[in-house]
């Protein structure tokens, strides 16, 4: 049996609006979803850090699949390529940037595997607290790679919406990121 995953976000006050418009195209395509307010800790790197917290606390109390996706994001077409993935850990890696991995739309089975690479996400970002949890992440993922079911999620998955090397006519975005830390990133202190 196929289990629907749960989508899931959090953001800090300054997200609050963007959350509400996540939310809603969430609840347009009738995907369960767990929206997370956290406090501001002051330091964009910690604010996204937790990030991490939030899917290992997902993974704790639900056994179903967890998608997290960026407050910023916005589903498009319902993302049918979740039900029924065969692996621990999705991501979409951008290969114009030299094959980054773009962390607003991350998938997680609940395995040991995936609670495992998690965990050693929250571990490396406590050990690292200056550095972009994206990267962090990536870090992880290479360590614990060959132990981990990859699967890799299409452009249209993770679109940024003003990125050109992400847009395909044939393959529309099903979730697209609007890139709200651009503006709201200057405004928390550091």
């Amino acid at each position: 049996m196929i289990t629907e995953p749960l989508f899931v976000a959090f953001g800090t006050p300054d997200y609050e609006w963007h959350l509400s418009e996540l939310a809603h195209t969430l609840q347009e395509f009738r995907l369960a979803h767990e929206i997370h307010y956290v406090p501001c800790l002051k330091d964009w790197n910690l604010n996204a850090q937790h990030k991490a917290v939030v899917i290992a606390s997902c993974l704790e109390k639900h056994d179903r699949p967890i998608v997290y996706l960026d407050a910023d994001a916005r589903v498009k077409q319902k993302p049918v390529r979740f039900w029924g993935l065969d692996a621990d850990f999705a991501a979409h890696w951008r290969e114009y940037r030299h094959g980054e991995l773009l962390s607003g739309t991350l998938y997680f089975e609940p395995t040991d595997a995936a609670r495992k690479l998690v965990a050693g996400w929250i571990q490396t970002n406590a050990d690292c607290p200056r550095k972009w949890d994206q990267l962090n992440l990536s870090r992880c993922v290479e360590g614990f790679r060959a132990g981990l079911r990859i699967k890799e999620l299409p452009a249209s998955y993770c679109s940024i919406f003003d990125a050109k090397d992400m847009h395909d006519k044939e393959h529309p975005p099903v979730i697209e990121h609007l890139q709200a830390s651009r503006q709201l990133k200057s405004k928390v202190r550091t």
